[in-house]
């Protein structure tokens, strides 16, 4: 039989529902004597301790983002001690120099200044403290325009077309199509169809080549690519241009060579029917003048006579 106020010790397993790792909990302990009097001791305060594990609702593991922005992969965790955070890029690219690493009370994230095109794809996440690790996977997507076709040129200009040639871009994960624009006053006027890129690696330094048809003879032509997808195209005002004077036309100049010889045929034939006809003034003018001579000189003899 135990006595009034006689100090008890012992340990009971305890489970405390819906409480995170590192938080305490305020808890009771409740207990009875075989005769059914309920008889308390005083509350506790447990800490909690656990391994690494994510708060899914607040994290995302798929991230869009865009060449030159600003991008970040954030990590909201549960871990009591706090874990140590380590980020790596799945294909082994070193990340000292391109990301910055700022760890929190309760997380870490993994910020890029400014994308680039290789920074693009699957990264991993480990978090580990003294009660365990755990991996956490994410992955970066292209969301954009496509980068600008470079290198642009031109070769075996006639009189009617151009050859073009360029290297494209990456796509930014979206299907890009290209065309070929030319400035004229203060606006670009289309001169090709949707040229399709087909390549199977996004674009990235693919070499096209495109000739483009029905130009006008002897005319000068600034021309310029621009590459599309889903998510539009950069103004064609900040690509790069050539500049070409396409020939003339063979046919235009034996056109011009026969002309000029009609016209020279036909200023001599003026120029000839011209003089005849000033040669037979000149004779029947002359022919007049001798029988007027004629006929004055026989009267002069018979006023003698």
């Amino acid at each position: 039989m135990l006595q009034k106020d006689t100090l008890l010790q012992f340990t009971v397993p305890l489970t405390i529902q819906n409480n995170l790792a590192g938080e305490n909990s305020s808890s009771c302990c409740v207990g009875k004597h075989l005769d059914q009097k309920f008889w308390t001791c005083g509350p506790f305060m447990p800490s909690l301790s656990g391994s690494p594990r994510p708060q899914f609702a607040k994290n995302q593991y798929v991230v869009q983002a865009q060449a030159g922005n600003y991008t970040e992969l954030k990590m909201y965790a549960y871990a009591y001690p706090k874990a140590h955070y380590t980020w790596s890029k799945d294909d082994g690219m070193d990340l000292s120099n391109i990301t910055n690493q700022d760890d929190f009370a309760d997380g870490t994230t993994l910020s890029f200044p400014e994308m680039s095109v290789p920074y693009f794809g699957n990264y991993t996440l480990k978090m580990q403290n003294g009660n365990g690790t755990y991996f956490a996977h994410y992955q970066i997507v292209p969301r954009g325009k496509p980068e600008a076709p470079s290198n642009l040129r031109f070769s075996d200009v006639t009189f009617d077309s151009v050859k073009l040639q360029w290297t494209s871009g990456f796509d930014m994960g979206s299907r890009q199509q290209f065309i070929v624009l030319i400035l004229y006053r203060d606006m670009y006027i289309q001169l090709s169809n949707w040229i399709y890129d087909n390549s199977t690696n996004y674009g990235i330094n693919q070499n096209f080549t495109y000739v483009l048809n029905k130009l006008d003879s002897q005319r000068r032509y600034n021309l310029t690519i621009v590459s599309q997808n889903a998510m539009g195209f950069y103004s064609p005002l900040t690509k790069s241009s050539v500049a070409i004077t396409t020939k003339q036309n063979p046919d235009d100049e034996k056109s011009s060579k026969a002309d000029l010889k009609l016209i020279l045929g036909l200023t001599f034939g003026i120029l000839a029917t011209l003089g005849l006809a000033a040669l037979m003034v000149y004779i029947l003018k002359y022919r007049n003048f001798k029988t007027s001579s004629e006929y004055n000189q026989n009267i002069s003899l018979g006023t003698k006579l």
